[in-house]
C-alpha cells in the first residue's frame, strides 16, 4: 500500500521526510564532540527546541524548521539559512499555490487575472508586492467568482422551461376547470 502524497496545506509529515530528519539527526549526533547522550532522548529534545514537537507528530509547516536545525547542529550552515529563509516565506508561497490552483478551476490565466484584481482592489502592480492576508483574499475572490461563472453556465447551458397553457390544463383535467 503506498502512503498518500503529502499536502500543501498541512498534515503530518510523510515518511520520506521523518527519515530525512532522523538521518540528518544522526548526523549531527555524532558530530558532536567529547561524550554524546542518548540518540533518541537528544533526538527529541532537539526537535522540541525546533518546533515544540516530536518529529513523529510534527506536520508540515514544521518540516523547514526542523531540517534547519538539524543541518545547522551537522555544521551544514548554507542548507540551514536557505531552510530558514524559505521557512518564513512559507505561508505566501502557499498563498501563491492556492492561488494559482483556483485560477486553474476558474479557466482564468494565472498571473495575469489575479494581478488585475490585485491592481484594483490593493493597488499592487505585482503579486509579489502583496502580503500573505491580501493573497489570501485574493484566493477567497477567485473562488467566489469561480463559482459565480459556473453558476452562469450552468443556468445559461439549461434547457428553458415551458409555460403550460391553459387549454393544456383543461386538456389534463378532463375538460373541466374550477373558477
Amino acid at each position: 500500500m503506498r502512503a498518500a502524497a503529502p499536502r500543501m496545506s498541512g498534515g503530518l509529515l510523510t515518511r520520506r521526510q521523518k527519515t530525512l530528519l532522523v538521518m540528518l539527526a544522526r548526523e549531527a549526533w555524532e558530530s558532536m564532540p567529547g561524550p554524546r547522550p542518548d540518540f533518541e532522548s537528544w533526538r527529541v529534545e532537539q526537535a522540541y527546541r525546533a518546533c515544540g514537537a516530536r518529529i513523529s507528530t510534527a506536520f508540515q509547516r514544521h518540516f523547514l524548521r526542523l531540517r534547519a536545525h538539524f543541518r545547522d547542529l551537522a555544521g551544514n550552515v548554507r542548507g540551514a539559512f536557505a531552510d530558514h529563509l524559505r521557512s518564513g516565506t512559507e505561508p505566501a508561497r502557499l498563498a501563491l499555490y492556492h492561488l494559482r490552483k483556483s485560477c486553474d478551476e476558474a479557466g482564468v490565466e494565472f498571473p495575469e487575472y489575479p494581478r488585475a484584481i490585485a491592481r484594483v482592489q490593493f493597488r499592487a502592480w505585482s503579486l509579489e508586492d502583496l502580503s500573505e492576508h491580501q493573497l489570501w483574499c485574493l484566493v477567497y475572490t477567485l473562488r467566489a467568482r469561480g463559482r459565480r461563472r459556473k453558476k452562469a453556465f450552468q443556468t445559461a447551458s439549461r434547457p428553458p422551461r415551458t409555460a403550460v397553457g391553459h387549454h393544456e390544463i383543461t386538456a389534463r383535467c378532463g375538460g373541466q376547470m374550477e373558477r
